[in-house]
């Protein structure tokens, strides 16, 4: 049975204040459809069609390693 993750991406630990500030940046980033990053974004959604926010999850949590992205949003979850 195929089982992927869609929902609850963990992202990384950012310490401090600025912690929800950077990722919120990252994201904002990831989103705007007229800047290179969204790319990214578009690739993961293809491969592993998944939906715009959890592609963002993804890469924000592994840093914007399109590999691992798509490699933990792949793998099984027992």
């Amino acid at each position: 049975m195929d089982k992927r993750k869609t929902e609850n991406t963990e992202e990384p630990e950012v310490s401090g204040d600025r912690g929800d500030e950077i990722r919120q940046e990252a994201k904002a980033k990831y989103l705007d459809r007229t800047g290179e990053l969204y790319r990214d974004v578009e690739l993961i959604v293809r491969q592993i069609g998944c939906t715009e926010d959890v592609a963002v999850k993804a890469l924000v949590a592994q840093e914007g390693d399109i590999v691992n992205a798509i490699m933990v949003l792949t793998m099984d979850v027992e």
